[in-house]
């Protein structure tokens, strides 16, 4: 397995962070700004171009050849249910929507009081009308994903990228396929995290661009666990990168 786990465009939370430098006033599911759109068409113009380069030897780690996605999942929030669609179109490929790969904490709003309250998120319908080529799963139905549910606490994050991490090795571990994952900068950590087994540390970051790259190639049968790369954004230029 080839696994691709893509960070979302820049979404207008994240522009207004980078605006104020603070996590006050945002909301709980936003959309793309103009700029994170454009990410995502220079991210799907990316993954969808095959070069013809020699020599042409099978191993390709830096995929300087092509991608060949055959796979992709996303995130059922917006920023990252739009950057899977953008990018399904480009590849001819239907994305799927996966609830586990939502970011930490899941969908939710500030109090008055500084309690934090569980959002519904989106519905069957709602996707399927705004993202006419995602697949939607059974366990998305009329009422919102998230459902009003707590905050996910610390633990339950890491139990979700085990989840996320044990389901991708069922499903593709042993085979050729290349997997592409439309997820979160804070459950890029997580993930990683179990992927190689350190243990989750108080100040541990692992930077993620929007609509960066990161590569991980993985063969139970022959013990193959390889991170090529993270944080690749190489498909924009300077200006883009957020």
């Amino acid at each position: 397995m080839q696994l691709y786990f893509i960070r979302h465009a820049q979404s207008a939370n994240n522009l207004l962070h980078d605006q104020t430098g603070t996590w006050a006033n945002m909301t709980d599911d936003p959309e793309l700004t103009d700029t994170g759109v454009k990410q995502a068409l220079l991210l799907a113009a990316h993954v969808a171009e095959t070069r013809d380069l020699e020599p042409r030897q099978r191993w390709d780690p830096f995929n300087a050849r092509a991608f060949n996605l055959t796979h992709l999942y996303a995130s059922p929030m917006i920023r990252a249910a739009h950057t899977a669609s953008i990018v399904g179109q480009a590849i001819g490929l239907s994305p799927v929507l996966w609830e586990d790969l939502h970011e930490c904490g899941g969908l939710y709003l500030d109090g008055a009081n500084g309690e934090k309250i569980g959002q519904p998120g989106k519905n069957r319908a709602w996707f399927e009308e705004r993202f006419p080529t995602l697949t939607v799963p059974a366990t998305i139905g009329d009422e919102g994903w998230w459902n009003h549910r707590p905050v996910e606490t610390g633990d339950e994050r890491l139990a979700r990228a085990a989840r996320v991490w044990q389901a991708l090795i069922e499903r593709h571990g042993n085979t050729d396929d290349h997997v592409a994952l439309v997820s979160h900068g804070d459950f890029f950590v997580r993930f990683m995290t179990v992927v190689l087994e350190i243990g989750l540390r108080e100040h541990l970051w692992m930077g993620m661009q929007n609509t960066a790259i990161a590569r991980i190639d993985y063969a139970e049968r022959g013990d193959l666990l390889a991170v090529l790369y993270t944080c690749r954004v190489a498909h924009l230029p300077l200006d883009m990168i957020t």
